[in-house]
């Protein structure tokens, strides 16, 4: 059997809590309340701060949240339109968006990081587009830097 000595081992995971945070979370098991407690509510009064917003809510999901956002865009501010989106990313996006009775415009992605690929973007741009979603998917970033540079996504920032 071959053994590579110049391979490197790197672990699937590792572990990023120290004191502080394991102590912060025991708190929270011993006190049996996980969801909407004053910790939960501080949290939401400062997120809004942080960013100059009147309200913020925490939901238990990123799919939750795609709900919330996109029942907002439809029912409070009647936007009917469609959104591009990636060809590749998780069901529960699409779900969302479909469920509010949006157009799902789905655009290929870069196969270097299975992200929406910005120069597909352009050319799916229609008179009624309007967001565009972009999911980093596997833990890859989008290439936000080129998505902010394309003219019709400017809006959007």
């Amino acid at each position: 059997m071959y053994i590579n000595k110049n391979f490197i081992n790197y672990p699937l995971t590792s572990d990023s809590w120290g004191k502080k945070k394991i102590n912060a979370l025991n708190k929270v098991v011993k006190s049996r309340q996980f969801t909407m407690s004053k910790k939960v509510r501080k949290f939401e009064v400062e997120f809004a701060n942080f960013f100059n917003c009147t309200d913020s809510v925490i939901v238990n999901s990123g799919s939750f949240a795609n709900l919330l956002m996109f029942s907002l865009l439809k029912n409070k501010y009647k936007l009917k339109s469609d959104i591009i989106v990636p060809a590749v990313t998780w069901s529960t996006s699409y779900f969302s968006i479909n469920q509010n009775g949006f157009k799902l415009n789905f655009v290929d992605v870069d196969l270097d990081t299975l992200n929406i690929n910005p120069e597909k973007i352009e050319k799916a741009i229609m008179p009624k587009t309007f967001p565009i979603l972009a999911i980093n998917l596997l833990s890859n970033s989008c290439d936000f830097i080129r998505l902010k540079k394309i003219p019709e996504y400017k809006k959007f920032f």
